[in-house]
């Protein structure tokens, strides 16, 4: 039965196309009639009528035209439309002539009478018949919604990373689909959007809409053309500040670990003096305020360690030498870190403070953002001050340094609440108009997606040595107005909670708009310990093993299943890891492609990379015990044939069916194993022929061999395709032992097996591996031209590096003669591209020095892997001596998994699962009973007040996310009247003398030194388990105070209701919140002292009403936080584990 879903356009504006025109398409047809201004497309039994609408600001109300083009309110309307690869390109042009601002809604709508099917709006599925429902928020939510009916959708939305800030998608009470955006225009400008509308069918519902969404914006899924390769091309990993050659640039051991951990980019951090001067320009050097002892501090720190900030030139020249010494040297391209922040003290001298707002709601607009030495204002930045920044700044670093990218911080945009928090959006005025502009109830504002949309496009504009500067961005979430422009991805701070839930979702999903672009794990530390996470100290030895390997196999499967590259400190700390980067390296380079076109049994994680006959699959086993899997794979999907799959590991025949559309195989899978299944080679025959293969492969760097043994049920003629990997070259193709090309036409009898042979061969290495493994690394000279550039000179550099720390060849040089008496050399040389052996000498050519730093890069990871003797720069596992002490085998360097056939759900250990371990030790008290007293005690500092001897105390504070009794004893007391509550506050600290006690200013980030804090969420009862907001009271030695309200942990709006009241929607939030409150502090010889007075007006509160309440201290100078309630998984922000108040009477 032909059902019909109406799209009813109320509003389209200039000609479509010619009258009736028709337009072919795989999935149907298109027609488009100007006269009636419909578009229509017919699709497997279906029809699909597409128009548009305008609704008024926030009332929802269709807009009238006044005559063509022109409207009610003012707004001029102009289209055009163009059919692309089956899909309706619809162009809007939005003029606004008037002289007020108009704000207005434009929007796909589609009707569905019989409201059968289901709506995908970017994130989630549901039954149409559950309608009304929407979604408006951007976090990891695709640029598309689709109507998913039984085989064909309708896949509509906006063009990636579209001028707005606001998108939204739903269905209406009367069946109504839609895509809307919202739009609020300034007098005399205009604005333009596209929205794209495709439809498309598959059995795999909203990924079939992804894949023809990707297929329709390719660019979109591709880095940008002619950047630094090093950045895209997935062959490396990146680094903190590892790769900068930090310290002695003279460093040959850090050189052989940089290449041994894969370290190709440095994120180059703060290589500045100043928020606002990446420079470092003569006018901006001078500090406008005096220097505090905090910043004296952190610039001798910085001065010392990192990079020369105290002499303006003799920065310029630290930084000039160790980028040059980062790129020549160690084949590691410099990105220039940016945050876009500007030191308080320019802000307040060229009076831009009305650029200025908090980055995260419930923050502080100033920070010490990056350089924790000095505040700096975080300002939107673009049509502002900012933009004159980068442009003032960017240009001159480029010529001045070897840099490659910019290091984006702060890349993010994220519109809900979050474990990270939530942006805040931008209400203010701009220099110039920026399209871009959306609305609510409070009014207008702008996302910080469209600055950061207008910062990757101008840094995209500028060049470096002939290359396109690219964009690396430190990335959280998805965000679809932002996440089509970098060139690399990067998630900084990767720990245990990143292997599941929230975080594992932010991964995945952020795949799909990533494509092939690469993903970097990124600066990993101590919050990899499983230690902090892991009730250790209950397991056995072999628990503890079992589960550190469990974890390890979680690791190498995300990093599959989301494409990312592991830090170089995971590869040289973990054998198995180093293991599967050749495999890795890969998945970039093929890009990902969606759906996954592979259904069958098993419990698998299913993804794929590339498509036809370069596609790669991986399947994932998620159980905890060897299985054996069948699949059937959806061959339309890679072409008009049927794919022959390969094990790509190589070394392991594969028995598969070929029958038409479906082409079937059986392997074993093991314990958490990833199944790599490659289709390089095809065949087209009668459709109902059935060819039993058995395949196998060898997969070495220099020569892969594919073999495959066919047997048909009948007699029939096959087309044979076949194509080479990259970086590879088609060699020799033999069916039966005579020479084909793709595309040849081959006969199979009935019964008779037939083998076909494919030889591909590196487009580098000229000879087998094993002999270029025979020339003698050990001894070995070097030898370029004489008139080698830098790049080349800093290329026999790092081969003297490796050479010296990796086979102990304390007699390897560089020279620009060949050697007498028969010393065998490696020879720089410019040339055709490639890799040999000549006379007993190494020769490694290019057709330039990047080339040839290229190629000799990769054959010293070859030597580390396959030379005798060569010694690899191995770490242990980021763990305390506690742990590995425990664990079975615990001191094993690398950490290696030594029970394959047996295995442990680590997760069943974490510390917060109640299998294992009580969030709280036994005992431990969450709740205090406050007195209440007749007598206010003085806030003055002196303890000694005869009140405090009736007050509740605490002592039991623990550092965060251990169980562990502070090191440095803090007292607390309480008490309350009916308009207080106090606090008397006793911080031992035997080292008074190293307080970080420098900040004078209200509001500062106290945090960042030694301080209290006190947090409150009025309304809350003891027995609330989900996010609030709370009100945070904090306090230096000196007696500085900041203050703030904390909603961005919060979920949904029934707590923040019970703690702001109805109205919390317009509560002032973050700094902007001031509370009256009193504190004073004394400083003595061994510890500080504070009285504080909170009055409970303040926070909206009643003695007796329910209150939560935490208390933490950061004490620098043992870097210890410590508090109560005690943290298991968090910080002192994570709300869930707060105290709570029992008021005595």
């Amino acid at each position: 039965m032909r059902s019909r879903l109406f799209l009813l356009l109320m509003l389209v504006a200039g000609v479509l196309q010619a009258e009736n025109a028709l337009l072919p398409f795989a999935e149907g047809e298109w027609k488009i009639d100007a006269a009636s201004r419909v578009a229509t497309v017919s699709s497997g039994g279906s029809e699909f009528t597409v128009v548009f609408q305008v609704t008024a600001d926030l009332t929802g109300r269709p807009i009238q035209q006044r005559s063509k083009g022109f409207y009610v309110n003012g707004l001029e309307v102009n289209s055009e439309s163009q059919i692309r690869s089956g899909a309706l390109l619809w162009r809007f042009q939005f003029t606004n002539p008037t002289s007020g601002e108009l704000c207005f809604e434009p929007s796909l709508r589609i009707s569905m009478p019989n409201g059968e099917g289901e709506f995908w709006d970017g994130y989630e599925t549901r039954n149409l018949k559950a309608a009304p429902f929407n979604r408006s928020i951007l976090l990891n939510t695709y640029p598309a919604a689709c109507i998913l009916l039984d085989s064909i959708g309708l896949g509509f939305g906006l063009t990636p990373s579209p001028k707005t800030s606001y998108l939204e998608s739903g269905v209406t009470a009367d069946r109504i689909a839609y895509y809307a955006t919202r739009i609020a225009l300034p007098p005399k400008q205009s604005c333009e959007i596209t929205f794209v509308v495709f439809p498309f069918r598959g059995a795999y519902q909203q990924f079939d809409a992804m894949n023809r969404y990707q297929e329709l914006f390719p660019e979109a899924f591709a880095y940008t053309p002619g950047v630094d390769e090093r950045l895209v091309n997935g062959q490396f990993t990146s680094s903190h500040y590892e790769g900068i050659l930090t310290g002695s640039i003279n460093s040959p051991i850090k050189v052989k670990y940089c290449g041994q951990g894969r370290v190709g980019m440095s994120w180059s951090y703060t290589y500045y003096r100043k928020q606002g001067d990446f420079y470092g320009h003569a006018e901006c050097w001078d500090d406008l305020s005096p220097a505090t002892p905090q910043r004296l501090a952190g610039r001798k720190y910085k001065s010392e360690n990192e990079l020369e900030v105290d002499d303006r030139l003799g920065m310029h020249r630290d930084r000039n030498a160790r980028f040059r010494a980062n790129d020549f040297r160690a084949n590691t391209l410099n990105g220039i870190y940016i945050f876009n922040t500007i030191d308080k003290d320019v802000i307040k001298r060229e009076h831009f403070e009305k650029y200025v707002y908090p980055l995260m709601k419930g923050q502080s607009p100033y920070q010490g953002w990056a350089l924790g030495y000095d505040l700096s204002g975080h300002l939107f930045a673009w049509a502002s001050p900012m933009e004159a920044v980068y442009k003032r700044d960017i240009p001159p670093l480029l010529a001045e340094n070897e840099m490659s990218a910019i290091s984006y911080d702060g890349f993010i945009d994220i519109d809900r609440p979050t474990s990270i928090g939530q942006n805040e959006v931008y209400r203010g005025k701009l220099d110039y108009y920026l399209p871009g502009w959306s609305y609510d109830n409070k009014g207008h504002f702008i996302r910080n997606s469209r600055y950061i949309q207008e910062q990757c496009d101008y840094f995209h504009s500028l060049k470096k040595n002939g290359r396109t500067l690219g964009v690396w961005s430190n990335v959280w979430f998805a965000n679809p107005l932002i996440a089509f422009k970098p060139d690399a991805y990067l998630y900084e701070n990767f720990d245990p909670t990143r292997l599941y839930g929230e975080m594992y979702e932010m991964f995945v999903r952020g795949l799909y708009f990533r494509g092939n672009r690469p993903a970097y794990i990124h600066n990993i530390d101590y919050e990899t310990q499983l230690s902090r996470y892991l009730s250790w100290e209950k397991m056995t030895p072999h628990q503890l093993r079992l589960a550190a390997e469990d974890y390890v196999r979680d690791e190498i499967a995300l990093f599959y299943q989301a494409n990312l590259m592991p830090v170089w400190k995971l590869i040289l700390s973990h054998r198995d890891i180093y293991a599967e980067m050749p495999f890795l390296t890969e998945l970039s380079e093929r890009g990902f492609y969606p759906p996954c076109p592979v259904r069958g049994d098993g419990n698998l994680d299913k993804v794929r990379y590339g498509k036809g006959l370069n596609g790669l699959l991986v399947l994932t086993n998620r159980d905890r015990q060897k299985v054996t899997i069948t699949q059937h794979i959806d061959n339309p999907y890679f072409g008009d044939f049927s794919v022959v799959p390969f094990w790509y590991r190589g070394g392991m025949a594969l028995h598969s069916q070929l029958r038409g559309k479906e082409t079937t195989f059986s392997c074993e899978a093991g314990i958490r194993e990833n199944v790599l299944i490659s289709t390089p080679v095809a065949l087209r025959t009668a459709k109902d022929a059935v060819i039993d293969v058995v395949s196998h492969m060898t997969n070495d760097p220099y020569e892969k061999v594919l073999v495959c043994t066919l047997v048909s049920d009948q007699t029939t003629t096959a087309e044979v395709f076949f194509q080479a990997d990259a970086h590879f070259t088609l060699f020799r193709a033999k069916w039966e032992g005579g020479e084909i090309v793709s595309g040849s036409k081959v006969d199979l009898t009935a019964g008779k097996p037939a083998e076909f042979r494919l030889v591909q061969r590196s487009e580098i290495l000229r000879q087998p591996l094993e002999e270029l493994m025979q020339f003698p690394f050990s001894r070995a000279m070097v030898v370029i031209p004489e008139d080698a550039d830098e790049r080349l000179r800093g290329c026999a550099q790092m081969v003297e590096d490796n050479l010296l720390c990796g086979l102990d060849n304390v007699g390897v040089s560089t020279v620009t003669e060949m050697p007498a008496g028969g010393q065998p050399a490696i020879v720089l040389v410019m040339g055709e591209d490639g890799v040999w052996l000549d006379k007993g000498n190494l020769i490694v050519s290019g057709s330039d020095s990047f080339r040839i730093q290229q190629e000799m890069w990769h054959v010293l990871r070859l030597m580390d892997r396959h030379y005798p003797g060569v010694s690899i720069s191995w770490m242990q596992i980021m763990e305390t001596d506690e742990f590995r002490d425990r664990m079975e085998n615990g001191h094993q360097t690398p950490f290696a998994i030594m029970n394959p056939e047996e295995a442990v759900d680590w997760k069943n250990f974490l510390k917060n699962s109640g299998e294992t371990t009580a969030t709280v030790p036994f005992g431990y008290s969450t709740e205090v009973s406050v007195p209440l007293t007749a007598t206010a005690p003085v806030i003055d500092g002196d303890l000694g007040d005869s009140v405090w001897t009736m007050a509740a105390v605490i002592e039991d504070f623990r550092v965060v996310n251990t169980q562990e009794s502070s090191k440095l004893k803090t007292r607390v007391q309480l008490l309350h009247d009916v308009d207080n509550l106090y606090f008397a506050i006793r911080c031992h600290e035997p080292r008074m003398e190293q307080l970080v006690d420098n900040f004078t200013e209200h509001d500062s980030p106290l945090w960042e030194g030694d301080d209290f804090e006190i947090r409150l969420a009025p309304g809350i009862d003891a027995e609330e388990k989900s996010p609030y907001p709370f009100y945070m009271f904090a306090f230096s030695p000196s007696g500085v105070k900041a203050e703030q309200l904390n909603v961005a942990h919060t979920v949904g709006d029934r707590n923040a209701r019970r703690v702001l009241g109805e109205a919390w929607e317009n509560a002032v939030i973050g700094a902007e919140w001031d509370g009256a409150w009193k504190v004073a502090t004394y400083k003595e010889a061994n510890g500080w002292n504070a009285e504080v007075a909170i009055p409970l007006q303040s926070i909206g509160l009643t003695p007796g009403a329910p209150i939560r309440l935490h208390l933490g201290r950061g004490a620098k100078t043992l870097a210890e936080d410590s508090c109560w309630p005690l943290v298991i998984n968090g910080s002192f922000n994570t709300s869930e584990s707060f105290g709570s108040i029992d008021w005595q009477e």
